[in-house]
């Protein structure tokens, strides 16, 4: 770049800090002054030259970011940065707005923002005639120029004087507003059996994820959510939207769940934090727990152990109930297991079999709740870790039973609890007895080889340090099994959770 052009680049960045700050400081003088927002949106176009639509922006203090997510926010209404761009420079280049884009402008802006605050002589000049009659029946304007069909300043018009009787026409006017506003708020997308089916489909979606392979789940919960989303996103009662966003939430975390499950954490925290944001959305603690637990679980299985910790700990404000409860102290103990912090372990455990007595009082479908049988093989892990190889193998046995003995078993959570098994016996050297219980984790489904069966089958591998026939032939069919983990769908990787524009 030229020297030339460094000083002018230079200048333009000068200049516009320069005029940021002009900016900032009268909007704050005036604001001060607790003048209203149209007066601080007409000192904008007087002292900067703005256009109406940027000026009402700027007296807010919006960037086009944020009023492109209010827009959407509050109208239901697509908009992106480059549109408004277009329609704050019209008529001086960009594309004009309709009227209809106007109102839902107006409407964003709130204070008393209307479709005539949004125009100027210069739009009015740029406008059809049929769209000039249109906003002359809006108002009654202050002065008709003889030589124009529309008035030439409608945001120029005189107040009405505080004390001043209404007229008829504006007592209707106002009356035929609030009709236009019952008639409005009484449309709604989404009724109370709509909402009775999505509950029942969540919970199906829950009870699925135990016995049925996550990729699987993973294309149902994205329709689910799709959908959901779009629903949100029109217009329903206030309490039929909490239920929305329940909803929302709950197939977010799932989804997390399963990206997580088929190795793909980056798309895993993704989803978790739609789900958290739909969680505080509608303050739901037991989604809070879920969801952070999904997460600290990504860590974990990566390795990250303060991370892990940590996402914990920011959940166990929330975790009042048996499940919740139970769920966390669980994780703590496996993880303070693998840091090697015995102390925090012992603690752990006792915490987690406090809960284990409170267990039962939450009846959250399928994956949502945390059984006892999922409990006692993260114990088993924790007393491993920490050389208590006997409570480890009676804790995993305890595991194994409790899957085995249900209707339906879980695949993947009696795979994951005969592996702790047999990883606890591998501890104490007794191969054959691993070998044992490794045959029914070898017979397992590929679509069920998710993230924690194939990470405890990589690391048994490697803790297999025998020699000989038996040994070769135990590490040969870990390779074999880990060579087919569970096919990951296309949309775990591609997927980015729609906008909920809030």
């Amino acid at each position: 770049m030229s020297p030339s052009k460094i000083l002018q680049v230079r200048y333009l960045g000068h200049m516009a800090r320069s005029e940021r700050a002009a900016r900032a400081e009268l909007r704050d003088r005036l604001r001060r002054e607790r003048r209203p927002v149209r007066e601080i949106a007409a000192q904008m176009q007087a002292e900067f030259g703005d256009r109406p639509r940027r000026a009402w922006r700027h007296a807010l203090d919006w960037t086009q970011w944020k009023l492109v997510m209010e827009y959407r926010t509050v109208t239901g209404a697509s908009l992106d940065e480059s549109r408004l761009s277009k329609w704050e420079s019209w008529p001086h280049g960009g594309a004009a707005p309709t009227l209809e884009d106007l109102a839902r402008l107006a409407a964003t802006f709130g204070h008393g923002c209307t479709v005539v605050d949004l125009v100027d002589d210069v739009d009015l000049q740029q406008l059809a005639p049929e769209q000039q009659a249109l906003l002359a029946q809006l108002v009654q304007p202050a002065t008709m120029s003889p030589e124009s069909p529309a008035p030439p300043r409608y945001a120029g018009m005189q107040p009405r004087l505080e004390g001043m009787m209404p007229t008829r026409e504006e007592v209707t006017m106002a009356a035929d507003e609030s009709a236009q506003f019952q008639r409005w708020s009484a449309a709604t997308n989404v009724d109370d059996l709509a909402l009775e089916q999505m509950r029942d489909d969540i919970a199906d979606l829950a009870n699925a994820y135990l016995v049925d392979p996550p990729a699987q789940v993973f294309a149902r919960a994205v329709a689910l959510r799709d959908a959901t989303f779009r629903l949100i996103k029109g217009r329903q009662r206030p309490l039929h939207t909490v239920e929305l966003y329940r909803v929302a939430g709950a197939t977010c975390a799932l989804l997390a769940h399963a990206a997580a499950d088929l190795s793909e954490p980056h798309a895993a925290m993704t989803q978790a934090r739609a789900a958290l944001h739909c969680a505080d959305m509608v303050d739901d603690s037991s989604l809070r727990v879920y969801t952070r637990w999904v997460q600290s679980n990504v860590a974990y299985w990566g390795g990250r152990y303060t991370e892990a910790a940590r996402l914990v700990d920011a959940a166990l404000v929330d975790a009042g109930s048996g499940t919740s409860a139970l769920r966390l102290h669980s994780q703590q103990a496996r993880i303070a297991a693998a840091t090697g912090d015995k102390r925090a372990v012992t603690a752990a455990l006792l915490a987690a079999e406090r809960a284990t007595t409170r267990h039962g009082e939450e009846t959250e479908p399928g994956v949502f709740t945390f059984p006892a049988g999922k409990a006692a093989y993260y114990a088993s892990e924790a007393f491993r870790e920490t050389g208590a190889l006997t409570e480890a193998i009676e804790w995993a046995q305890n595991s194994v039973s409790a899957f085995e003995s249900d209707l339906q078993p879980s695949t993947q959570l009696v795979a994951a609890a005969h592996m702790d098994l047999v990883r606890a016996h591998v501890a104490t050297g007794d191969l054959a007895a691993a070998t044992e219980h490794l045959s029914p984790v070898l017979d397992t489904d590929p679509e069920h080889r998710t993230v924690p069966v194939m990470s405890r089958a990589r690391t048994l591998r490697d803790t297999v340090t025998q020699t000989g026939p038996d040994a070769t032939v135990f590490r040969d069919s870990l390779d074999a099994f880990c060579a087919t983990p569970a096919t990951t769908p296309s949309q775990v990787t591609d997927d980015r959770p729609p906008a909920l524009g809030h």
